[in-house]
């Protein structure tokens, strides 16, 4: 009589002896996808993404595979759901999309200007034609308008500055906005007023009108 000979055992799987032949059958929710008896039933198809349900059925556009489906409740590391329509997956890569940085609608924004995405974390890429990030602060965006501001007229750190009156920026150029008293416009500055040219400045008739800058005295 020959001996009985003993099934050897697999992982995740159970022995079988069927006509005098020894086999393996998988316990529940496990597969042989690659078909060798070493390594038994290797495949968790209840979680396996390459795997999902049944050998080679692989979760596609970022879905994760739960409870053997493909789904987009639980997305692959990275990717998420954000228009929660099923049918494109996990559209969204946090790491680089400007409107939904490092989760979905976390939006990249600045005042006056552009943001970006890197690594999950925003930054102020550009600014909006004739707008300047003048504080290197990208919390208040590209605050400056060069073509106004007196401080920053037509590019940062280029501030108006007027002799004899208050300086203005138009259109990203400086120039005068008012004269001082004393003083008249006249070729784009604040020139002296000679004011003894007219009616001997007010000075009496006997007296003698000398002109000051600003001023003259009797």
């Amino acid at each position: 009589m020959t001996s009985p000979t003993a099934c050897p055992t697999r992982p995740s799987a159970v022995a079988t002896c069927a006509a005098s032949t020894c086999g393996y059958a998988c316990a529940p929710g496990q597969r042989d996808c690659d078909g060798a008896a070493a390594n038994g039933c290797e495949v968790d198809a209840n979680a396996d993404s390459a795997n999902c349900g049944a050998c080679g059925v692989a979760c596609t556009q970022g879905r994760t595979c739960v409870s053997g489906s493909c789904t987009t409740a639980v997305c692959a590391a990275g990717l998420a759901d954000c228009d929660h329509d099923g049918s494109n997956g996990c559209e969204v890569t946090l790491a680089s999309n400007a409107a939904n940085c490092g989760g979905c609608g976390v939006a990249c924004a600045y005042a006056n200007g552009a943001g970006s995405c890197t690594a999950g974390a925003c930054a102020l890429a550009t600014c909006a034609a004739g707008f300047a990030n003048c504080n290197a602060s990208a919390t208040d965006g590209c605050e400056v308008n060069l073509g106004s501001s007196v401080a920053n007229c037509g590019g940062c750190g280029n501030a108006c500055v007027v002799a004899n009156g208050t300086a203005a920026c138009y259109a990203g150029a400086c120039a005068p906005a008012a004269c001082n008293t004393g003083y008249a416009l006249a070729g784009g500055a604040c020139v002296d007023v000679n004011e003894c040219a007219t009616g001997n400045g007010g000075c009496a008739a006997s007296a003698t009108c000398t002109n000051t800058p600003g001023s003259r005295t009797c």
